[in-house]
């Protein structure tokens, strides 16, 4: 597996990578991961691999094989563009501890990481799985960063090149893989296999909504999400005193977020500027009344937030702020409050019918439970992932 985010780093790409190879330690598959040294999101490398090029570890039965990469934070399209080439080419240099490989799945990040998985490839003539959990390059434009018209050509030729290469592919929702089979040569099948959800996300008791909301954003602090519209529906509220709001994650939004708290003067917003182990997700998430996913325009058909199944899971009402397909799942199963993208009068209306209809939104957070139950529970998750790893096995036997 190439994964430049791995334990102990945080984040959905981290967590997904995770649960891949326990379910396949689980069915009995001998694994080797490669990663980066964890630096996510800040860059802050721990001490014991700052003098390392690269470093061979054990954790569980997987053997981790960690390497190089710049200390530096997730901050803008340069420096991400860093981190991400580093890694790719990094990453060469476990391929001493890969032989016997007979097949590589490509996890993060989404199309950089299929240099390594392409050289592997190669050199133990195995075959490829690439995970796909963010289309290139609509979901760079989606974030609103400024890219050059020959740049997301590049990476349109570039993300063509890699399904190529690819025997099969991975996504993360039935909406993904129809976008992706309008350009993934037809030879290539692409399965599905949604993010998962931690049994104790399903364990946090349900809790009475009250006079006064409790609204939390939990997760990466990224440029995909609307911090300004959740502010600016803060405000609106605050002197009604009806709703607080809770920000808390790390990521390169932070300084923003802060910036816009200190000249606002809010009264009723609380942010927790760091990184959040995953294992007291769910502890965070039993405090609040209600959820907040604030996408911004597009990205609703080019991703599927790991963060969602959790919300669901933790029997919260959610509120979600998206459009394309994933509005329309939203729509069609009835799981969560959606509000159109940018829309500060939609997301105060949705925070004010939630004070109004206790019972409804009861019914809503169950409607929201028992879906990530059926579709995103890790059982369901394993079985998906180890009948996809028989399916590339057995073009591997043929």
């Amino acid at each position: 597996m190439v994964s430049q985010y791995f334990p102990p780093d945080t984040g959905g790409a981290s967590t997904r990578a995770s649960n891949i190879v326990r379910s396949l330690e689980e069915y009995g598959h001998e694994v080797v991961v490669v990663t980066a040294f964890p630096h996510y999101p800040r860059g802050d490398i721990p001490s014991e691999y700052r003098t390392k090029i690269i470093s061979a570890e054990r954790m569980n039965r997987t053997q981790v094989i960690r390497v190089w990469i710049p200390p530096l934070a997730h901050r803008g399209i340069v420096y991400r563009l860093i981190l991400y080439f580093s890694f790719a080419f990094s990453a060469l240099l476990a391929l001493p501890f890969c032989r016997g490989t007979r097949l590589t799945w490509a996890i993060s990040p989404n199309y950089l990481c299929m240099i390594p998985a392409i050289v592997s490839k190669i050199v133990t003539r195995s075959k490829v799985i690439h995970d796909v959990v963010d289309i290139w390059p609509e979901a760079i434009v989606a974030t609103g960063l400024s890219i050059p018209r020959l740049a997301l050509s590049g990476t349109r030729i570039l993300s063509f090149i890699f399904y190529a290469f690819s025997d099969r592919i991975t996504t993360i929702s039935r909406s993904m893989r129809q976008n992706l089979q309008m350009t993934v040569p037809s030879s290539v099948p692409i399965d599905v296999i949604e993010n998962c959800v931690d049994d104790r996300f399903f364990k946090v008791p349900s809790k009475k909504i009250g006079s006064n909301l409790h609204l939390m954003y939990l997760g990466t602090l990224g440029p995909s999400n609307d911090f300004p519209t959740v502010l600016d529906a803060a405000r609106k509220l605050q002197d009604e005193k009806l709703a607080r709001f809770t920000i808390a994650g790390s990521g390169e939004e932070a300084r923003e977020i802060t910036f816009s708290l200190k000249t606002g003067r809010f009264s009723n917003v609380d942010f927790h500027n760091g990184a959040i182990p995953h294992r007291s997700v769910s502890e965070w998430l039993e405090s609040a009344d209600a959820l907040i996913l604030p996408l911004k325009r597009g990205f609703g058909d080019t991703s599927f937030p790991s963060k969602l199944g959790e919300y669901l899971a933790s029997g919260r009402p959610v509120i979600c702020m998206a459009d394309g397909q994933l509005g329309r799942t939203i729509r069609e199963n009835e799981i969560a409050i959606l509000v159109e993208p940018g829309s500060v009068a939609g997301l105060v209306e949705a925070i004010m019918w939630i004070l109004k209809n206790p019972s409804l939104s009861a019914s809503l957070s169950s409607n929201g439970r028992e879906y990530a139950r059926n579709i995103l529970s890790y059982d369901a998750f394993s079985r998906k992932t180890n009948k996809i790893l028989e399916a590339a096995t057995h073009i591997v036997n043929n």
